[in-house]
């Protein structure tokens, strides 16, 4: 927050400006999907980050103006260090900053979707968003039982088979219709 810096950022060119066409359409890509899963951005022409491997694309995520973290693209990287080339995306987040902006929240239900295809998962995880009903997802795509039983490792309370469109409680395995009114009843 030196006006100093103030001063030297705003003197410094904007990045739109040398970025080729291929990067152009791909940033421009980026923004229409994020747009089209209504996901808020800011974009932010003078945006740096501090090291050099990244091109195309860097990132912040920003909460109550403190930087939790960043990262971006990076297709060089692998190569300049011996290991292939193989082309990736990175992300570093600081934990005690994380820490410093948690608030209390009440403990809730946890929940975690399950199905045997992401548009069934993506349909049902739209539904939840809307109604502001937190849940969490497979790590990795594997079959519904290997998914189940990683809810299971996470103790959650109730399982929604997206597939299935049932919510299912792995403690006492009562099942029910999925349905936001159903599922409220049960959280």
């Amino acid at each position: 927050n030196d006006p100093f810096d103030s001063e030297i950022i705003d003197l410094a060119p904007v990045i739109y400006q040398y970025l080729d066409e291929d990067t152009l359409d791909r940033y421009e890509n980026l923004k229409q999907n994020l747009k089209n899963e209504n996901i808020g951005y800011v974009e932010n022409s003078k945006l740096v980050r501090g090291l050099d491997y990244y091109n195309d694309l860097t990132f912040e995520f920003v909460y109550k103006a403190t930087v939790l973290g960043g990262g971006g693209r990076y297709d060089k990287l692998a190569e300049s260090l011996k290991l292939g080339n193989s082309s990736g995306v990175g992300v570093a987040f600081g934990v005690d900053r994380i820490i410093n902006c948690i608030n209390y929240v009440p403990s809730t239900k946890k929940i975690m979707l399950i199905g045997q295809n992401f548009d069934d998962i993506k349909s049902v995880s739209k539904k939840l968003d809307k109604s502001g009903i937190k849940y969490l997802l497979p790590i990795r795509k594997s079959k519904e039982n290997t998914q189940y039983k990683e809810a299971i490792k996470n103790n959650v309370d109730y399982v929604i088979n997206c597939t299935e469109k049932t919510i299912k409680n792995p403690k006492n395995s009562e099942s029910f219709e999925f349905n936001i009114r159903n599922l409220k009843k049960l959280i």
